[in-house]
């Protein structure tokens, strides 16, 4: 059986993210995040098969860390609970994922295979 491969378009992917991010911002206030490109477009790192989320600063006071993970939190729940970033999971589920590499850090869901599209 031939597997159609998962796709989303762009439009979509920034929709999804730019609610996710609004929602968690009124969750947690006190955890501030804002985009580093002065018009406003929110960065949207994506390694499929990996991670899909946005880039947080990093490395975080000690006075930040729970902020973050409840931020961080209500990011991911936000953002899967949309129905196209849902079916880019393995078998449809997506979890909440953290990827840290040196001074850069990222919050997001983990998903499977998929493509961006137009």
């Amino acid at each position: 059986m031939t597997r159609k491969p998962k796709s989303i378009s762009i439009r979509q992917l920034q929709s999804a993210v730019k609610t996710a991010l609004e929602t968690a911002k009124k969750e947690h206030p006190e955890f501030v995040i804002d985009p580093p490109d002065p018009t406003g477009d929110i960065p949207i790192i994506f390694r499929p098969g990996w991670i899909l989320g946005i880039p947080v600063p990093w490395p975080l006071r000690p006075t930040e860390a729970s902020q973050a993970v409840q931020f961080s939190a209500a990011f991911s729940r936000s953002l899967a609970s949309t129905p196209q970033i849902a079916d880019l999971g393995v078998e449809g589920k997506v979890g909440p994922a953290l990827y840290v590499a040196g001074d850069k850090g990222t919050i997001g869901v983990t998903t499977g295979d998929f493509t961006v599209t137009q």
